[in-house]
């Protein structure tokens, strides 16, 4: 990385694009119009190695890593639009320099005679111990010599309706692993969505699961139970449902969350919770409390 950073160019640069920021490069630092002789230097090891076929293919890309955003259920239903600063730490390229030993890639070759073979084996480079870069130059101003210098950066993600939980919302490319030497490049930093549970709903795909507690009177003769949705609270009349079953599932069809696919929205699925009062009968309201379950042809008595 450390050639593609003094030309300010991408990994993924082409030839032709090296050779135009090789030439811009040259004329700004050359010594015949006062430029430094060690960056000019720079410059055109930068740009012979760049443009040797046997680099690119020894270049080792880094691992990708993630960013969590954490986003609850009413940003699923609305959406938004988070802005935030994400940071790495890059090599600094003033001080730091590829070892010459192993070309930057921490390991030499040994050879050992026995009898007649030769064995050959890989050792760490005893110059960079493995790092694959040496310090150039004591006293950087540009990282106050701990050889990495911190990047910032302000990311704004736009987060639509309908967001799933783990969903990548963005690639951020070369801000994930950063490299330890000069024959590596960056990881990609994966913007990844996590959904917070609610307290009131669980979320199934598109479609809302919400467990309100009711009265024993309103699962017999209905009533208005408040639903607090996402868009806003609401009263729902329960009255026309009939006896209440706590084991059924009761849909409220397009009152889920709102589609990725396309512009309909899931479903509200009630399960009710009958809170039974603690009470006990005596035998005159019992007798009286079977009689009129008999009239409603609630009970059989014998």
């Amino acid at each position: 990385m450390e050639y593609y950073n003094i030309l300010n160019l991408k990994p993924n640069a082409t030839r032709e694009e090296i050779k135009k920021a090789y030439r811009q490069k040259a004329l700004e630092h050359h010594p015949d119009k006062g430029g430094n002789p060690d960056m000019f230097r720079k410059i055109n090891n930068a740009y012979n190695i760049l443009t040797n076929s046997d680099f690119k293919i020894n270049l080792q890309k880094c691992d990708n890593s993630k960013h969590i955003i954490e986003i609850p259920l009413n940003t699923v239903y609305f959406g938004d639009t988070k802005r935030f600063k994400i940071h790495r730490q890059v090599l600094c390229n003033f001080c730091n320099t590829t070892c010459e030993n192993c070309n930057g890639t921490g390991i030499i070759k040994q050879s050992h005679q026995i009898s007649f073979f030769q064995q050959i084996f890989n050792v760490v480079c005893p110059r960079c111990n493995k790092k694959g870069i040496v310090k150039g130059n004591m006293n950087c101003s540009s990282c106050k010599d701990k050889q990495y210098v911190t990047e910032t950066k302000i990311i704004e993600i736009n987060i639509e309706k309908g967001v799933y939980d783990n969903q990548v919302l963005d690639i951020i490319t070369d801000w994930g692993i950063q490299p330890s030497n000069f024959t590596q490049i960056a990881g990609d930093l994966y913007i990844v969505c996590k959904v917070l549970d609610h307290p009131d709903f669980r979320r199934r795909g598109d479609d809302l699961f919400f467990t309100p507690e009711i009265t024993l009177s309103q699962s017999l003769v209905g009533g208005n139970i408040l639903i607090p949705h996402l868009s806003g609270s609401y009263n729902f009349d329960i009255t026309g449902f009939g006896i209440i079953d706590p084991n059924q599932i009761y849909t409220v069809i397009g009152k889920g969350l709102p589609s990725k696919s396309s512009n309909k929205y899931g479903n509200l699925d009630i399960q009710f919770k009958i809170v039974y009062p603690k009470k006990t009968f005596n035998q005159i309201e019992l007798q009286k409390f079977k009689h009129t379950l008999k009239e409603l042809n609630l009970l059989s008595l014998r």
